[in-house]
C-alpha cells in the first residue's frame, strides 16, 4: 500500500535529517567561525570574524515549539547568506550569539587603535549591554 511507501519515506527523510544534525560541528573562537558538515562527505567553512557584515536567527513556529533555530551568517560581497547553521538548539544559539557579539565588540575595541574617544565609547557599549528576551 502507498500510505507505508509515505511513511518509510518520512522515517528515512528524518533520520537523515538528525544524523545530518549531529554530525555538524561549529565552532566559534576569537578569530572565525568555522563550520564542518556532512554524513558521508564532509565541507568545511571558516569565516574570519572581521568579515562578519551581519547574522539573523529564524525561528519558525514549529522550530519554536521544539526549541530549535537557524542563524545565518553574512560577509561583505556574497548573495545570500555565507552560513547557515540550521537547527540549533535554543541554549546553544543564545550561547553563541552572547559569545560572537563580545568577540565581534572586542574587535571594534582593537580596530579603535590610538582614538582613544571611539575606544572608549565601544568599551562603555560593551560593558552597558543588556540581553533583552522574548
Amino acid at each position: 500500500p502507498i500510505w507505508r511507501v509515505v511513511v518509510a519515506i518520512g522515517g528515512v527523510t528524518i533520520v537523515y535529517m538528525q544524523l545530518a544534525r549531529l554530525t555538524s560541528v561549529y565552532t566559534l573562537n576569537p578569530l572565525e567561525i568555522t563550520a564542518t558538515v556532512g554524513i558521508l562527505s564532509k565541507s568545511s567553512i571558516r569565516i574570519p570574524l572581521n568579515r562578519i557584515c551581519n547574522y539573523e536567527v529564524r525561528r519558525t513556529f514549529l522550530e519554536r515549539i521544539v526549541g530549535l533555530g537557524d542563524v545565518m551568517i553574512d560577509t561583505p560581497g556574497t548573495s545570500g547568506h555565507e552560513l547557515v547553521m540550521a537547527e540549533l538548539d535554543k541554549s546553544v544559539i543564545d550561547a553563541m550569539l552572547t559569545q560572537l557579539n563580545t568577540l565581534l565588540a572586542q574587535q571594534k575595541i582593537a580596530e579603535a587603535g590610538d582614538n582613544t574617544e571611539l575606544r572608549e565609547a565601544r568599551e562603555d557599549a560593551l560593558e552597558n549591554t543588556e540581553t533583552i528576551s522574548s
